[in-house]
């Protein structure tokens, strides 16, 4: 992932963070992802703890997958923001299909050193979707940040957040997605352009789960966890079928 793409998302980010919440009641302002004030996956805390690299690389994976949940504090407008039904349209993203939406509620505000954001709440059918829009000061066109969007019974979402220097076509950055079975929790984290997927499996009540990392469609490394914080792991060649090594530890 080039650097110039994170910085330019890290400036986004550190600018949305630093407005205040907003405070007017409005229709779907209540509307919010299941992770918005928790993070989506909690380790063991022995394992957390452990010395033992593969028990710090799955706490790192962990970590990863809620780092998903800091993108959400920019699901706020700060207060005195302006809001409308009228949704945006970016030209990152194309024609929208309007039809299947049914109601908005869409709030913008600026900065002088940066540009517009706006958030963006949706109501389509069984789900809600969100979204973070930006625009540079001068610009004409509005450019997709993040869009989100997870179905009103919590069982499943997704997250993409979105290449801003490019105006022209959606490209995803990062995806995030997660389906939810009981007790039991699938979250998935992806990137195109770096040709990697991390699979988490987790029980969130008993904190028990397994991590695996693909390179493209071959699995290069597994790890399993029980609910007291140990666990086993297995790395594999190239081909990502062959063992080419296992092993164990405790907490």
């Amino acid at each position: 992932m080039k650097t110039s793409k994170l910085l330019s998302l890290a400036a986004i980010f550190l600018f949305l963070l630093s407005c205040s919440k907003n405070e007017d009641p409005k229709p779907l302002q209540n509307a919010t992802l299941s992770f918005a004030n928790a993070t989506p996956i909690t380790a063991p805390s022995a394992m957390a703890a452990s010395n033992d690299v593969n028990a710090q690389s799955a706490t790192t994976w962990v970590g990863v997958a809620n780092a998903m949940s800091g993108y959400t504090a920019l699901f706020n407008a700060p207060a005195g923001s302006k809001s409308t039904s009228t949704p945006i349209i970016a030209s990152n993203i194309g024609a929208r299909a309007a039809a299947t939406q049914q109601t908005y509620l869409v709030y913008t505000w600026t900065d002088p050193n940066y540009g517009s954001i706006s958030y963006q709440i949706s109501e389509v059918g069984d789900k809600y979707t969100f979204e973070v829009f930006f625009k540079n000061n001068g610009a004409v066109n509005w450019l997709r940040l993040i869009y989100a969007e997870e179905k009103k019974d919590r069982s499943q979402g997704l997250m993409n957040i979105y290449d801003t220097t490019n105006s022209t076509k959606a490209v995803v950055l990062i995806n995030y997605s997660w389906t939810r079975t009981g007790d039991l929790l699938q979250f998935q984290i992806s990137n195109a352009e770096d040709n990697f997927k991390i699979v988490l499996n987790v029980n969130t009540k008993t904190k028990a789960g397994d991590v695996a990392y693909y390179t493209g469609t071959k699995l290069y490394y597994k790890i399993v966890w029980d609910a007291l914080g140990n666990g086993s792991w297995t790395a594999y060649e190239s081909d990502g079928i062959t063992v080419s090594a296992t092993g164990t530890w405790t907490v």
